[in-house]
C-alpha cells in the first residue's frame, strides 16, 4: 500500500512553477496522512516525524516536453519544455521512503550539485 501526494507550486502571483507527485509507504501512522495533512506543509519534516529520514538514492534530471495534461494542470502549452528530477530515496534502515517526480520550470530552478570529501 502506497500514498501518493501531487502538489501543484505557484509564484506569489500566481503562476504555476512546479508540479510534483510523491509516492511513500502506507505503513504505521503514516496511513493516517491523508487524514492529517504535511506538518508544516512540508514533506521531508513529515516523514521524519513518522521515523523516515533520508540517508541512500538516485535522482535523475532531465527535460522533456510537458503531455497535454500536465501542460493543462500547469496553465502552460502543450510540449512547453520542463525540468523533470525523478528521485529515489531509502531511510537511514535501508526502507523504501520515497518516490518523487517533479515537473520544474526551467527559469524558477536550477540544479546544484557538491561533491568531494565531508568537511
Amino acid at each position: 500500500h502506497f500514498i501518493t501526494l501531487d502538489r501543484l507550486r505557484r509564484t506569489a502571483d500566481g503562476i504555476a512553477v512546479s508540479l510534483e507527485r510523491s509516492l511513500m509507504p502506507a505503513v504505521g501512522d503514516l496511513e493516517n496522512l491523508p487524514h492529517i495533512g504535511l506538518i508544516d506543509n512540508s514533506l521531508t519534516i513529515t516523514l521524519a516525524a513518522y521515523g523516515y529520514v533520508g540517508a541512500d538514492g538516485d535522482q535523475w534530471i532531465g527535460a522533456e516536453p510537458l503531455s497535454d495534461e500536465d501542460a493543462e494542470l500547469l496553465g502552460r502549452p502543450s510540449g512547453t519544455v520542463f525540468l523533470k528530477a525523478s528521485r529515489t530515496t531509502y531511510d537511514r534502515r535501508e526502507r523504501f521512503m520515497e518516490h518523487v517526480e517533479s515537473l520544474l520550470d526551467p527559469l524558477h530552478f536550477r540544479l546544484h550539485l557538491q561533491f568531494g570529501a565531508s568537511k
